[in-house]
């Protein structure tokens, strides 16, 4: 689906769009026309209003990321904070920190979100979080917490990191408002890709900047660099400008459902059904299994794996195992894009079997 919508949008682009807009320079925060594009989007639907000049586009999250890493460690070295990040969580989130001199501090999680108590108590000043529907557990942080860090934020003059990865798939009920559209202080850094929603490969992803801090990106050495060809971004424009990137969302959306519909009854479907649990199945393109099994999370992920089924356990992105829930039950993290709905009995009866 995502492919043959970008091969037409490419193949558009190359005919229809002037050859001196195509092949010209890319300004180092991204081409103006796909900013002024994603701010639309933005405002439209995440109810952010922020204008182009706030808006860097770069090849990846993780290179945005990064790039946010270096801003950072800048404020490190002046004596500022740390960076802290829910726990469990995205190892690879957490390396790409700590690997450019930031100290990471990882923090519970509790049925609403980020620990305050465990954020307070880590004396970060800075922290990273996907309230929209976080990595791994899926968990939404509730409407009441997230004033509270946006309180927390502006009361100790600190920022907050907001990686909204996959919001547009939440499969029941409207999108949960953003961090960014309620902050009224300038303390909300806000990160989002179009990996989930077109393809990983193209590596196309944006952040929006409070003013305060769109000087000290353009003072960073290397960060100040265009990392996406003009084309791409042009093609990608035009799928905004168009409404095709919406309606492509929203079959996808609806594919999505009826693989994680198709998947679940499968499973509760084999002999599993009575030992399982499934947490957050609304919030996004993954669910997390909670199974009651003596055999070992590891053996199970193994044995699934040589099936043809990755299974993720839990277990496996917690920096501190008093992170995890403590009801002995083994939990694996289940993505689900990319799979085919007439796959999922083939897949939960793999799932079963490892069990």
């Amino acid at each position: 689906m995502a492919a043959s919508l970008w091969s037409r949008a490419l193949r558009q682009a190359l005919v229809q769009e002037p050859e001196a807009e195509l092949f010209s320079a890319v300004p180092v925060q991204g081409c103006l026309r796909l900013r002024q594009a994603i701010a639309g989007h933005l405002r439209a639907q995440r109810g952010v209003d922020v204008g182009p000049e706030r808006i860097i586009v770069g090849a990846g999250a993780q290179l945005l990321h990064g790039s946010i890493a270096l801003m950072l460690a800048r404020r490190e070295e002046e004596g500022g904070p740390a960076i802290a990040m829910e726990d469990p969580g995205w190892p690879a989130l957490r390396a790409t920190y700590a690997c450019r001199g930031v100290r990471v501090a990882s923090v519970p999680m509790d049925a609403e979100g980020i620990g305050m108590g465990g954020l307070r108590a880590s004396g970060a000043r800075t922290v990273h979080v996907m309230p929209s529907h976080q990595f791994p557990t899926g968990r939404v942080t509730s409407v009441a917490r997230r004033y509270e860090l946006l309180g927390w934020a502006e009361a100790s003059g600190t920022l907050i990191v907001e990686d909204d990865y996959d919001w547009e798939f939440r499969l029941a009920g409207r999108p949960i408002p953003s961090l960014a559209s309620i902050d009224a202080s300038g303390r909300v850094i806000y990160v989002s890709t179009f990996s989930k929603s077109l393809s990983g490969a193209l590596r196309i992803a944006f952040m929006v900047l409070p003013d305060g801090l769109m000087g000290a990106w353009r003072a960073e050495p290397g960060l100040a660099s265009a990392t996406v060809s003009t084309i791409d971004q042009v093609a990608l424009a035009r799928l905004l400008e168009s409404g095709d990137y919406e309606r492509h969302v929203a079959r996808y959306r609806t594919q999505s459902r009826e693989v994680r519909d198709a998947l679940l009854d499968a499973l509760r479907a084999t002999p599993l059904g009575p030992r399982m649990g499934v947490e957050e199945a609304d919030s996004g393109l993954h669910f997390v299994l909670a199974i009651d099994t003596d055999v070992p999370e590891a053996e199970v992920a193994a044995r699934a794996e040589r099936l043809g089924v990755r299974l993720a356990p839990l277990s496996g992105y917690a920096a501190d195992p008093a992170s995890l829930p403590a009801d002995g039950r083994a939990r694996f993290v289940m993505q689900y894009d990319g799979l085919d709905a007439a796959r999922a009995g083939e897949v939960a009866a793999a799932i079963a079997q490892s069990c």
